[in-house]
């Protein structure tokens, strides 16, 4: 499959060269895989084929839930007077919610959140310190948090993260947000503590960022070191030549990660080994059998 066409032509916001990329199976699987299937098929295609309308149309039901889910979300927190904020969930171009619903919640308000939702139908639980899940059949599983944290490491603490927020309107619902630096700061710092990867979505979204509003969000000069190795990795040609989406190379991750978490006191053992073979995982399952962590099959939701 030619790679360097396809990845140019969805940055470049334009159709592929037929001559060059065939539309199978694997392309659409690729289209997936980089989270632009549904951008592709409705606003870049010249010549859309039956999967891409399928796609649409498949897309556009995904996206009624997510709507019916962020309706009922700010009906019951208004009601309730909790404040909220929708966090990595957005979309920056036209595609669609897939998945969950990831929002911040203040610490105040993080069990009042889960005690109502309870008492609206759904089934909530504190899967993580400082995480909750909330699930109800025919909605998006929502997901509110505390502070950016992977388990036991925390990388922004609640205070910071209410200082980068901006409002939207979705339909006739106004939204608070977190920005789209604050997004990005979130993808690209679960590269490594994830593990995650960057994928074609992502690099939209990065081309639309203030990176020097990126590098204010946190004072930390570690977290800061850590998004400028992957803001370096990606101004690389042969990033784009190759097949995404892309994990971090593995003598970067590994001296990141005997630096940054294997030296650190306040980790416990069991953490600093899961995170180390989490990555290997997660990385070769898909190098050996193209399959994603939290990838969605549409066909099955």
């Amino acid at each position: 499959m030619n790679y360097k066409e396809i990845n140019k032509a969805i940055l470049s916001d334009r159709d592929i060269d037929e001559n060059l990329v065939k539309k199978d199976d694997k392309f659409y699987q690729y289209l997936f895989n980089n989270k632009v299937a549904y951008y592709y098929s409705k606003c870049l295609s010249k010549n859309q084929t039956e999967k891409e309308k399928w796609i649409i149309k498949r897309g556009e039901e995904l996206n009624e839930r997510y709507y019916k889910t962020l309706k009922l979300l700010k009906d019951i927190c208004d009601k309730n007077n909790i404040d909220f904020l929708l966090y990595k969930t957005h979309k920056y171009i036209p595609e669609v919610v897939d998945g969950d619903i990831d929002l911040f919640v203040k610490e105040k308000d993080f069990q009042k959140f889960l005690d109502v939702f309870h008492g609206e139908g759904f089934k909530t639980e504190e899967d993580e310190p400082g995480k909750g899940k909330c699930e109800k059949d025919g909605y998006c599983i929502t997901e509110p948090h505390i502070n950016i944290s992977w388990n036991e490491n925390i990388t922004l603490k609640e205070n910071d993260v209410w200082n980068f927020t901006e409002i939207i309107k979705i339909k006739e619902i106004n939204i608070e947000k977190t920005t789209k630096e604050m997004d990005i700061f979130s993808f690209f710092t679960d590269v490594f503590y994830g593990p995650n990867y960057v994928c074609l979505y992502k690099l939209l979204v990065f081309k639309q960022i203030n990176q020097k509003k990126l590098f204010e969000i946190s004072a930390d000069k570690n977290i800061q070191g850590d998004l400028d190795k992957i803001v370096k990795q990606l101004q690389f040609d042969k990033t784009l030549n190759t097949k995404l989406p892309v994990f971090l190379d593995n003598f970067n991750y590994l001296k990141w990660w005997f630096k940054r978490i294997m030296q650190n006191k306040k980790l416990s053992q069991p953490f600093k080994f899961k995170i180390l073979i989490y990555f290997f995982y997660w990385k070769y399952r898909y190098l050996l059998i193209d399959k994603l962590p939290f990838s969605h099959n549409w066909e099955n939701k």
